[in-house]
């Protein structure tokens, strides 16, 4: 048995959709649990005259994303089987009619697995997004090569998955336990579950297939793009459940999902750029932000810090030995040239740029030009190739008499 396990609040218009959605699936052995968490637009009424197998889940409006989805799991633990699995999808998704065969096609492949779908805007079908990777620093990048996607039937280097359209074996539950709802209520809960997930030895992977079309213009709190804000926004960015950058909520998710080496380090970086986004937003602290940003632009050009402080706060991206082979790049001659330095991590060992050399024997245009590249790319794997060709231009100035 699959259950659909769905959260909502004052959603009717969005939940009847995807309500309708998985009526049409192919696929009919599906069991429905929608929790509807203290809406007063009609959500319960409107769902028990169209859709009366649904089964109604009630909160007082106070569950929020995470506490919904824990009282849904906790019904459907109850009910279910060893070998059945759930299905957590939002309530702002569009699903084609295979959708379901696709992921059970994959359970059946991949039996120890959490199995994600690729998410396509629906407004903007050539925006997709794919597996989602972070590096030691917790720094996000996501697949969005359309071609990749396209041609290929599964991402299996993902380290999370989110909570729109990812299948969880039941059995994953009873094993690491339910989401997080009182370090997580809203935001980030999904990833540090399939996180606890991975690290009790579960696999990750998302299926290309499987595709959820989703309304992106539905979101929460964000920090607007704009020069200033007023401090009743900061105060809502840093303290609203609605908001990603709630700092309490945020420092969680940061402490929770980092690897045990790096969870102070991220902890305070994730503090600070929290801080350098909301606070430093408002009229009254902007000059601190604009102190701040010299400092930075001295650090990160004029290497002003001692070397270690300086790879504390402007860290590189990880580079293995098979990456750099695709440039020709040996580790133990950069290691000679001290253009990089290693570390190992779980038995692995990685190597690291130095930040001071975004500088060396470079004009400022080509700092700017590759200081520029790294910012706008969103793919982990363009970054790495950024780097990778920055060593490439370096090692040959070396090697040159």
């Amino acid at each position: 048995m699959l259950y659909v396990l769905i959260p909502s609040h004052n959603n009717k218009h969005e939940v009847m959709e995807v309500l309708a959605c998985l009526q049409r699936q192919s696929t009919k052995d599906l069991a429905v649990v929608l929790v509807d968490d203290g809406s007063t637009d009609g959500t319960h009424q409107a769902v028990m005259e169209s859709f009366p197998d649904t089964v109604i889940l009630h909160g007082d409006g106070n569950l929020w994303w995470t506490g919904a989805n824990v009282l849904g799991v906790d019904y459907i633990l109850q009910q279910a089987k060893e070998d059945d699995a759930v299905l957590l999808l939002n309530n702002d998704l569009i699903l084609k009619e295979d959708y379901i065969d696709i992921l059970l096609e994959a359970k059946r492949a991949h039996q120890h697995a959490l199995i994600g779908s690729t998410m396509v805007d629906h407004e903007r079908p050539d925006f997709m997004e794919s597996g989602i990777r972070f590096d030691h620093a917790l720094k996000l990048t996501v697949t969005r090569d359309v071609q990749l996607i396209e041609s290929t039937d599964f991402d299996f280097d993902v380290g999370a998955l989110p909570g729109r359209g990812t299948l969880v074996p039941v059995s994953v539950f009873r094993e690491v336990g339910n989401f997080d709802a009182e370090r997580l209520p809203h935001y980030g809960a999904d990833y540090e579950f399939s996180i606890r997930a991975r690290r009790a030895g579960y696999r990750l992977l998302v299926s290309h297939r499987a595709c959820v079309f989703a309304k992106t213009n539905i979101t929460g709190i964000e920090v607007p793009q704009k020069a200033f804000i007023s401090l009743k926004e900061c105060a809502d960015l840093l303290f609203s459940k609605k908001s990603k950058t709630h700092l309490i909520y945020y420092l969680n998710y940061v402490w929770l999902c980092s690897e045990r080496p790096c969870r102070v380090r991220n902890v305070i970086n994730s503090a600070l750029g929290t801080l350098y986004h909301t606070l430093l937003k408002t009229r009254p602290f902007f000059p601190i932000k604009v102190l701040l940003s010299l400092l930075y632009r001295t650090i990160r050009l004029g290497g002003a810090l001692p070397p270690i402080l300086y790879r504390f706060l402007c860290k590189g991206y990880p580079l293995r030995a098979r990456d750099m082979a695709k440039y020709g790049l040996e580790p133990a001659i950069l290691l000679e040239q001290d253009l990089v330095y290693e570390k190992s991590f779980r038995g692995e060992v990685y190597y690291y740029f130095y930040p001071e050399l975004n500088t060396r024997d470079l004009s400022e245009d080509q700092v700017r030009t590759v200081l520029q590249l790294r910012g706008q790319s969103f793919n982990y794997r363009h970054k790495i190739n950024i780097v990778l060709q920055k060593l490439s231009l370096l090692f040959s100035h070396e090697a040159t008499p």
